[in-house]
Protein backbone atom coordinates (compact mmCIF):
# COMPACT_ATOMS: atom_id res chain seq x y z
CA UNK A 1 0.00 0.00 0.00
CA UNK A 2 2.72 2.53 0.84
CA UNK A 3 4.80 1.88 -2.17
CA UNK A 4 1.55 2.59 -4.50
CA UNK A 5 0.84 6.06 -2.44
CA UNK A 6 4.30 6.61 -3.25
CA UNK A 7 3.79 5.82 -6.60
CA UNK A 8 0.85 8.47 -6.68
CA UNK A 9 2.74 11.08 -5.25
CA UNK A 10 5.28 11.14 -7.42
CA UNK A 11 3.20 11.24 -10.31
CA UNK A 12 1.69 14.32 -9.13
CA UNK A 13 5.28 15.59 -8.49
CA UNK A 14 5.71 15.31 -11.83
CA UNK A 15 2.56 16.43 -13.14
CA UNK A 16 2.77 19.70 -10.64
CA UNK A 17 6.40 20.45 -12.25
CA UNK A 18 5.45 22.87 -14.44
CA UNK A 19 2.72 20.92 -16.57
CA UNK A 20 0.94 22.76 -18.86
CA UNK A 21 -2.96 21.78 -17.80
CA UNK A 22 -2.00 20.87 -14.29
CA UNK A 23 0.19 24.06 -13.34
CA UNK A 24 -1.30 26.42 -16.05
CA UNK A 25 -4.87 25.57 -16.45
CA UNK A 26 -5.53 24.66 -12.83
CA UNK A 27 -3.11 25.63 -11.00
CA UNK A 28 -5.21 26.55 -7.76
CA UNK A 29 -6.55 22.97 -7.95
CA UNK A 30 -3.32 20.77 -8.24
CA UNK A 31 -1.75 22.93 -5.58
CA UNK A 32 -4.21 21.98 -3.08
CA UNK A 33 -4.50 18.52 -4.48
CA UNK A 34 -0.93 18.06 -4.49
CA UNK A 35 -0.41 19.28 -0.65
CA UNK A 36 -3.48 17.26 0.73
CA UNK A 37 -2.42 14.09 -0.81
CA UNK A 38 1.45 14.70 0.13
CA UNK A 39 0.00 15.70 4.33
CA UNK A 40 -2.17 12.06 4.20
CA UNK A 41 0.89 10.20 3.08
CA UNK A 42 2.84 11.71 5.63
CA UNK A 43 0.30 11.51 8.71
CA UNK A 44 -0.03 7.51 7.62
CA UNK A 45 3.56 6.85 8.07
CA UNK A 46 4.97 9.65 10.85
CA UNK A 47 6.05 8.48 13.36
CA UNK A 48 5.65 10.08 17.14
CA UNK A 49 8.87 12.37 17.44
CA UNK A 50 10.09 13.05 13.82
CA UNK A 51 13.48 15.58 13.56
CA UNK A 52 13.15 15.72 10.40
CA UNK A 53 10.10 17.02 10.23
CA UNK A 54 11.13 19.71 12.50
CA UNK A 55 14.44 20.67 10.45
CA UNK A 56 11.91 20.87 7.63
CA UNK A 57 9.06 22.97 9.14
CA UNK A 58 11.79 25.37 10.16
CA UNK A 59 13.54 25.90 6.95
CA UNK A 60 9.92 26.11 5.12
CA UNK A 61 8.73 28.75 7.33
CA UNK A 62 12.16 30.85 7.06
CA UNK A 63 11.41 30.53 3.40
CA UNK A 64 7.46 31.47 3.07
CA UNK A 65 8.10 34.43 5.83
CA UNK A 66 10.79 35.85 3.94
CA UNK A 67 8.58 35.78 0.91
CA UNK A 68 5.84 36.84 2.20
CA UNK A 69 7.44 40.14 3.80
CA UNK A 70 9.31 40.84 0.49
CA UNK A 71 6.10 40.99 -1.62
CA UNK A 72 3.24 41.67 0.86
CA UNK A 73 4.91 44.54 3.48
CA UNK A 74 8.22 45.75 1.88
CA UNK A 75 6.56 45.48 -1.28
CA UNK A 76 3.13 45.54 -3.01
CA UNK A 77 -0.46 45.01 -0.31
CA UNK A 78 -1.87 44.08 -3.55
CA UNK A 79 0.16 41.33 -5.18
CA UNK A 80 -1.46 38.55 -6.99
CA UNK A 81 -1.44 34.94 -5.36
CA UNK A 82 1.79 33.81 -6.67
CA UNK A 83 2.90 32.88 -3.60
CA UNK A 84 0.62 30.17 -3.00
CA UNK A 85 2.80 28.20 -5.56
CA UNK A 86 5.75 28.00 -2.93
CA UNK A 87 3.38 27.71 0.14
CA UNK A 88 1.57 24.37 -1.71
CA UNK A 89 4.15 23.01 -3.32
CA UNK A 90 7.24 23.17 -1.02
CA UNK A 91 4.87 22.10 1.97
CA UNK A 92 4.40 19.38 -0.13
CA UNK A 93 7.59 17.83 -0.05
CA UNK A 94 8.06 18.75 3.33
CA UNK A 95 5.51 16.50 4.05
CA UNK A 96 7.08 13.23 1.90
CA UNK A 97 10.88 14.42 2.84
CA UNK A 98 10.21 14.05 6.74
CA UNK A 99 8.45 9.95 6.60
CA UNK A 100 10.30 8.60 3.26
CA UNK A 101 14.20 7.82 2.38
CA UNK A 102 16.07 9.46 -0.43
CA UNK A 103 16.43 5.89 -1.70
CA UNK A 104 12.99 4.94 -1.54
CA UNK A 105 11.85 8.33 -3.11
CA UNK A 106 14.09 8.64 -6.26
CA UNK A 107 13.95 5.03 -6.93
CA UNK A 108 9.87 5.53 -7.74
CA UNK A 109 10.28 8.65 -9.21
CA UNK A 110 12.58 7.22 -12.10
CA UNK A 111 10.16 4.31 -12.80
CA UNK A 112 6.83 6.96 -13.01
CA UNK A 113 9.38 9.37 -14.93
CA UNK A 114 10.14 6.40 -17.65
CA UNK A 115 6.43 5.61 -17.79
CA UNK A 116 5.13 9.25 -18.04
CA UNK A 117 7.88 10.51 -20.36
CA UNK A 118 7.38 6.65 -23.08
CA UNK A 119 3.76 7.60 -23.25
CA UNK A 120 4.91 11.10 -24.23
CA UNK A 121 7.25 9.66 -26.61
CA UNK A 122 4.73 7.57 -27.99
CA UNK A 123 2.15 10.01 -28.53
CA UNK A 124 4.93 13.16 -29.79
CA UNK A 125 5.85 10.88 -32.29
CA UNK A 126 2.24 9.51 -33.43
CA UNK A 127 1.09 12.67 -33.73
CA UNK A 128 4.02 14.07 -35.63
CA UNK A 129 3.61 11.22 -38.14
CA UNK A 130 0.13 11.46 -38.19
CA UNK A 131 -1.03 9.21 -36.36
CA UNK A 132 -2.15 10.97 -33.17
CA UNK A 133 -4.92 13.87 -33.45
CA UNK A 134 -4.50 16.86 -32.05
CA UNK A 135 -7.02 19.81 -31.19
CA UNK A 136 -6.62 22.99 -30.27
CA UNK A 137 -7.22 23.38 -26.11
CA UNK A 138 -7.75 27.04 -24.60
CA UNK A 139 -5.34 27.01 -21.28
CA UNK A 140 -4.08 30.09 -19.18
CA UNK A 141 -6.32 31.83 -22.19
CA UNK A 142 -4.17 30.62 -25.53
CA UNK A 143 -5.14 28.03 -28.38
CA UNK A 144 -2.39 25.25 -27.13
CA UNK A 145 -2.48 22.76 -29.28
CA UNK A 146 -3.08 19.13 -27.09
CA UNK A 147 -3.20 15.41 -28.11
CA UNK A 148 -5.46 13.43 -25.66
CA UNK A 149 -5.77 16.63 -23.56
CA UNK A 150 -2.63 16.12 -21.55
CA UNK A 151 0.23 16.22 -24.11
CA UNK A 152 1.78 19.03 -25.77
CA UNK A 153 2.53 17.92 -29.09
CA UNK A 154 3.07 20.66 -31.05
CA UNK A 155 5.32 23.88 -29.18
CA UNK A 156 5.87 26.12 -31.88
CA UNK A 157 4.80 24.43 -34.67
CA UNK A 158 7.58 25.74 -36.81
CA UNK A 159 10.28 23.76 -35.06
CA UNK A 160 10.59 20.77 -36.54
CA UNK A 161 13.69 18.76 -37.02
CA UNK A 162 14.76 17.52 -40.59
CA UNK A 163 12.29 14.51 -39.90
CA UNK A 164 9.37 16.06 -39.19
CA UNK A 165 9.20 15.59 -35.80
CA UNK A 166 8.37 18.14 -33.44
CA UNK A 167 9.87 19.47 -30.46
CA UNK A 168 9.08 17.17 -27.27
CA UNK A 169 7.61 18.80 -24.77
CA UNK A 170 5.74 15.49 -22.97
CA UNK A 171 3.11 17.24 -20.73
CA UNK A 172 5.29 20.67 -20.24
CA UNK A 173 4.07 24.07 -21.19
CA UNK A 174 7.65 23.99 -23.65
CA UNK A 175 10.73 21.72 -24.14
CA UNK A 176 12.89 23.83 -21.69
CA UNK A 177 10.58 22.79 -18.83
CA UNK A 178 10.92 19.41 -20.21
CA UNK A 179 14.51 19.29 -20.09
CA UNK A 180 14.83 20.80 -16.54
CA UNK A 181 12.14 18.45 -15.32
CA UNK A 182 14.94 15.54 -16.90
CA UNK A 183 17.80 16.62 -15.36
CA UNK A 184 16.48 17.42 -11.89
CA UNK A 185 15.42 13.64 -11.93
CA UNK A 186 18.65 12.85 -13.89
CA UNK A 187 21.06 13.71 -11.58
CA UNK A 188 19.55 11.93 -8.78
CA UNK A 189 21.26 8.66 -9.69
CA UNK A 190 24.63 10.23 -10.17
CA UNK A 191 26.40 7.71 -8.15
CA UNK A 192 24.71 5.17 -9.74
CA UNK A 193 25.25 6.41 -13.26
CA UNK A 194 28.63 6.73 -12.83
CA UNK A 195 29.35 3.30 -11.21
CA UNK A 196 27.77 1.64 -14.09
CA UNK A 197 28.79 3.91 -16.58
CA UNK A 198 30.71 0.71 -18.87
CA UNK A 199 27.77 -0.92 -18.42
CA UNK A 200 25.73 0.38 -21.50
CA UNK A 201 22.98 -1.77 -21.56
CA UNK A 202 22.40 -1.06 -17.80
CA UNK A 203 22.67 2.53 -18.70
CA UNK A 204 20.36 2.45 -21.46
CA UNK A 205 17.33 0.15 -20.33
CA UNK A 206 17.25 2.76 -16.40
CA UNK A 207 18.01 6.17 -18.28
CA UNK A 208 17.58 5.44 -21.72
CA UNK A 209 14.17 6.81 -21.99
CA UNK A 210 15.17 10.18 -20.23
CA UNK A 211 18.00 10.63 -22.76
CA UNK A 212 15.91 10.20 -25.32
CA UNK A 213 13.44 12.17 -24.38
CA UNK A 214 16.11 14.84 -23.74
CA UNK A 215 17.27 14.88 -26.77
CA UNK A 216 13.74 15.33 -28.63
CA UNK A 217 13.30 18.81 -26.72
CA UNK A 218 16.08 20.21 -28.89
CA UNK A 219 16.61 22.27 -26.46
CA UNK A 220 19.52 24.06 -26.57
CA UNK A 221 20.25 24.37 -22.56
CA UNK A 222 19.15 20.88 -22.28
CA UNK A 223 21.97 19.77 -24.94
CA UNK A 224 24.54 22.18 -23.05
CA UNK A 225 23.88 21.34 -19.71
CA UNK A 226 24.13 17.12 -20.70
CA UNK A 227 27.03 17.64 -22.40
CA UNK A 228 28.54 18.96 -18.94
CA UNK A 229 26.54 16.51 -16.90
CA UNK A 230 28.07 13.30 -19.32
CA UNK A 231 31.14 14.97 -19.83
CA UNK A 232 32.15 15.48 -15.79
CA UNK A 233 30.95 11.90 -15.18
CA UNK A 234 32.90 10.62 -17.78
CA UNK A 235 36.25 12.15 -17.01
CA UNK A 236 35.76 11.44 -12.98
CA UNK A 237 34.85 8.11 -13.65
CA UNK A 238 36.80 5.75 -10.96
CA UNK A 239 36.31 2.50 -13.11
CA UNK A 240 38.45 4.61 -16.07
CA UNK A 241 40.75 5.85 -14.01
CA UNK A 242 41.76 2.79 -12.03
CA UNK A 243 42.22 1.46 -15.76
CA UNK A 244 44.75 3.61 -17.18
CA UNK A 245 44.36 2.22 -20.91
CA UNK A 246 40.46 3.46 -20.76
CA UNK A 247 41.52 7.09 -19.81
CA UNK A 248 42.41 8.43 -23.09
CA UNK A 249 39.95 6.62 -24.82
CA UNK A 250 37.58 7.95 -22.97
CA UNK A 251 39.02 11.18 -22.57
CA UNK A 252 38.62 11.81 -26.24
CA UNK A 253 35.14 10.37 -26.26
CA UNK A 254 34.34 13.25 -23.54
CA UNK A 255 35.42 15.59 -26.32
CA UNK A 256 34.50 14.16 -29.08
CA UNK A 257 30.29 13.85 -27.41
CA UNK A 258 30.99 17.52 -26.34
CA UNK A 259 32.19 18.44 -30.10
CA UNK A 260 29.09 17.00 -31.47
CA UNK A 261 26.71 18.10 -28.58
CA UNK A 262 28.35 22.19 -29.34
CA UNK A 263 28.13 21.66 -33.45
CA UNK A 264 24.56 20.29 -33.05
CA UNK A 265 22.10 22.19 -35.05
CA UNK A 266 20.10 23.21 -32.18
CA UNK A 267 23.00 24.91 -30.44
CA UNK A 268 24.45 26.60 -33.29
CA UNK A 269 20.72 27.70 -34.32
CA UNK A 270 21.18 29.51 -31.38
CA UNK A 271 24.57 31.24 -31.61
CA UNK A 272 24.02 31.73 -35.19
CA UNK A 273 21.44 34.22 -33.82
CA UNK A 274 23.92 36.57 -32.15
CA UNK A 275 24.53 38.47 -35.20
CA UNK A 276 21.16 39.08 -36.32
CA UNK A 277 19.84 42.08 -35.76
CA UNK A 278 16.12 41.44 -35.15
CA UNK A 279 15.05 41.57 -31.70
CA UNK A 280 12.40 38.69 -32.36
CA UNK A 281 14.90 35.79 -32.19
CA UNK A 282 14.87 33.40 -29.24
CA UNK A 283 18.53 34.13 -28.10
CA UNK A 284 17.81 37.83 -28.54
CA UNK A 285 14.68 37.25 -26.05
CA UNK A 286 17.01 35.07 -23.50
CA UNK A 287 19.63 37.73 -23.61
CA UNK A 288 16.97 40.71 -22.37
CA UNK A 289 15.71 38.75 -19.93
CA UNK A 290 18.83 38.20 -18.73
CA UNK A 291 19.73 41.59 -18.51
CA UNK A 292 15.98 43.04 -17.88
CA UNK A 293 16.05 40.76 -14.65
CA UNK A 294 19.47 41.30 -13.26
CA UNK A 295 18.79 45.03 -13.68
CA UNK A 296 15.62 44.97 -11.58
CA UNK A 297 17.48 42.49 -8.96
CA UNK A 298 20.34 44.71 -8.49
CA UNK A 299 18.54 47.48 -7.96
CA UNK A 300 16.43 45.70 -5.32
CA UNK A 301 18.93 43.86 -3.98
CA UNK A 302 17.47 42.66 -0.27
CA UNK A 303 13.87 42.29 -0.74
CA UNK A 304 13.26 42.36 -4.77
CA UNK A 305 9.91 43.76 -5.81
CA UNK A 306 7.83 41.09 -4.55
CA UNK A 307 6.55 37.71 -5.57
CA UNK A 308 3.21 38.68 -8.35
CA UNK A 309 3.63 42.25 -7.36
CA UNK A 310 2.40 44.74 -10.14
CA UNK A 311 5.49 47.20 -9.44
CA UNK A 312 7.62 43.75 -11.08
CA UNK A 313 5.33 42.85 -14.20
CA UNK A 314 5.89 47.18 -15.00
CA UNK A 315 9.09 46.77 -15.11
CA UNK A 316 9.58 43.84 -16.64
CA UNK A 317 7.25 44.59 -19.07
CA UNK A 318 8.66 48.62 -19.27
CA UNK A 319 12.16 47.60 -19.65
CA UNK A 320 11.47 44.85 -22.61
CA UNK A 321 11.33 41.46 -20.72
CA UNK A 322 8.72 39.02 -22.64
CA UNK A 323 9.15 36.00 -20.75
CA UNK A 324 11.37 36.50 -17.27
CA UNK A 325 12.82 32.96 -18.79
CA UNK A 326 15.97 33.01 -16.02
CA UNK A 327 14.48 31.28 -13.59
CA UNK A 328 17.62 32.51 -10.99
CA UNK A 329 17.68 36.00 -11.67
CA UNK A 330 13.82 36.58 -11.85
CA UNK A 331 13.51 35.09 -8.85
CA UNK A 332 16.56 37.47 -6.53
CA UNK A 333 13.99 40.05 -8.71
CA UNK A 334 11.05 39.08 -6.88
CA UNK A 335 12.17 38.24 -3.38
CA UNK A 336 16.05 39.36 -3.34
CA UNK A 337 19.69 38.21 -3.21
CA UNK A 338 19.68 36.64 0.01
CA UNK A 339 16.96 34.37 -0.39
CA UNK A 340 18.86 33.08 -3.28
CA UNK A 341 21.64 32.49 -1.70
CA UNK A 342 19.46 30.76 1.01
CA UNK A 343 18.01 28.26 -1.46
CA UNK A 344 21.14 27.77 -3.15
CA UNK A 345 22.78 26.74 0.41
CA UNK A 346 20.28 24.19 0.95
CA UNK A 347 21.01 22.81 -2.64
CA UNK A 348 24.55 22.50 -2.29
CA UNK A 349 24.12 20.79 1.24
CA UNK A 350 21.70 18.61 0.38
CA UNK A 351 23.59 17.26 -2.84
CA UNK A 352 25.90 16.24 0.05
CA UNK A 353 24.05 14.04 1.93
CA UNK A 354 22.83 12.46 -1.17
CA UNK A 355 26.62 11.32 -1.79
CA UNK A 356 26.29 10.92 -6.01
CA UNK A 357 29.98 10.21 -6.24
CA UNK A 358 30.77 13.84 -7.92
CA UNK A 359 31.45 17.03 -6.22
CA UNK A 360 28.65 18.59 -4.84
CA UNK A 361 29.20 22.11 -6.32
CA UNK A 362 29.50 20.57 -9.67
CA UNK A 363 26.12 19.14 -9.28
CA UNK A 364 24.86 22.37 -8.16
CA UNK A 365 26.29 24.43 -11.39
CA UNK A 366 24.55 21.58 -13.57
CA UNK A 367 21.41 22.37 -11.87
CA UNK A 368 21.16 26.20 -11.64
CA UNK A 369 22.28 25.92 -15.32
CA UNK A 370 19.47 23.97 -16.01
CA UNK A 371 17.22 26.23 -14.34
CA UNK A 372 18.99 29.32 -16.19
CA UNK A 373 16.19 28.75 -19.14
CA UNK A 374 12.53 29.02 -17.76
CA UNK A 375 11.21 31.74 -15.18
CA UNK A 376 9.38 29.68 -12.02
CA UNK A 377 11.48 28.25 -9.42
CA UNK A 378 9.00 26.94 -6.91
CA UNK A 379 7.70 23.82 -8.42
CA UNK A 380 8.29 20.42 -6.34
CA UNK A 381 11.96 19.28 -8.39
CA UNK A 382 13.20 22.48 -6.56
CA UNK A 383 11.99 21.37 -3.11
CA UNK A 384 13.35 18.06 -3.11
CA UNK A 385 16.66 19.78 -3.03
CA UNK A 386 16.68 21.49 -0.60
CA UNK A 387 14.63 19.75 2.24
CA UNK A 388 15.85 17.27 3.85
CA UNK A 389 14.78 12.97 3.41
CA UNK A 390 14.60 10.39 6.12
CA UNK A 391 17.83 9.48 5.59
CA UNK A 392 20.10 9.05 2.76
CA UNK A 393 21.50 5.30 3.76
CA UNK A 394 21.56 2.71 0.96
CA UNK A 395 23.13 -0.69 0.42
CA UNK A 396 26.42 -0.77 -0.47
Amino acid sequence: MKTKFLYLLCFEFLLFSGGLVTSVDHASLCMITWALTSFLYYYAYRKAKNAIWAENIKIYALIISWIFVATFVINDQNADLSITAPIFYAIGVVFICSVETFVNFRTALLKCANFLLLISIVVHLGHSFGVVPANNILIGGSPTTMSLYLFHTEWDAGSVSSLGIYRFSSIYWEPGQTQIVIMFVLLLFTDDIKEKLLNFKYILSKYGILILALVLTQSTAGYLVFMLYFSIILLLNSTIKKKKYLKPIFGILAVLFAFLMFNSSVIQDKFDQRNEKSEDTSYAIRMRDNIVCYEIASENPFFGCGLGSRYLEFQLSSRGSRSSSNGWLLTGAQVGFPYLIFILFFMLKRIKQMNLKIPAILLLLILVLSQCNEAFTYFPYIWIYVFKFKNYKRLE
